[in-house]
């Protein structure tokens, strides 16, 4: 026990200097970068000063942090783990029971037309990347679409993802019928035919659906602005 749990501490971050350091580590990898957009370094080198200035305590026993980039900014959250098992000297696994969060820091937004000028692109093909699923951090504005100044310029590679919930209009149900009582769907690109879409919900259910209507589904969810996403 008390074995697993030393690898469980070394492998994971557990006080406020340990946070920092693998904080800048990745600044320091970040700035060199050019692939690296620069909205992204300022955001992180706005998180680590949000960091320095929260008093944060240490984490004990099964308790660690755990830091991230979302859709709209960067998180920083204290996880509980549990399950732990030793796979090999460098591989771990375990489960995670519980989720605290506390910061949470939102990037700025951009316009299509702000976006298209950032990636040299007309605003029109910005709107075909939203429709088709491809751009994903983005939030419904009256009409309109704001971008997350992060958000990278999609690649042509469909992205698994997967959306989760509390609550979404159930005016969906009516052209998706399989997403009442559900809370989240993953959906990927069939291996055999790219045309078509894997929808996986509940336990063990899953359907096949074609472009158009992966294209709709995908649009009608991000058009909840407090959807979570998770791509692949």
């Amino acid at each position: 026990m008390n074995d697993t749990l030393t690898i469980f501490k070394e492998a994971n971050i557990q006080s406020k200097e340990e946070l920092l350091y693998s904080l800048k580590n990745l600044y320091e990898e970040y700035r060199t970068d050019d692939s690296i957009l620069q909205s992204k370094k300022v955001l992180l080198m706005d998180f680590i000063r949000k960091i320095e200035s929260t008093k944060l305590p240490n984490c004990y026993d099964w308790w660690f942090y755990s830091y991230d980039f979302t859709r709209f900014g960067m998180t920083l959250e204290m996880c509980h783990g549990t399950d732990f098992v030793v796979d090999s000297e460098t591989e771990f696994s375990m489960s995670i029971d519980e989720v605290l969060l506390i910061i949470e820091m939102s990037c700025s937004m951009m316009t299509v037309s702000e976006f298209a000028d950032l990636h040299g692109v007309q605003p029109v093909a910005v709107r075909q990347w939203i429709r088709r699923g491809k751009l994903r951090s983005i939030k419904k504005q009256g009409r309109d679409w704001m971008i997350a100044s992060i958000a990278e310029k999609p690649s042509r590679k469909y992205r698994p993802v997967t959306y989760s919930w509390d609550s979404i209009d159930r005016e969906l149900y009516k052209d998706f019928p399989f997403l009442k009582g559900m809370d989240s769907i993953h959906i990927s690109q069939s291996m055999e035919n790219k045309a078509m879409f894997v929808v996986k919900f509940g336990l063990n259910s899953e359907i096949m659906i074609g472009s158009a209507d992966c294209e709709k589904l995908e649009l009608a969810l991000l058009s909840i602005n407090d959807i979570d996403v998770c791509e692949y």
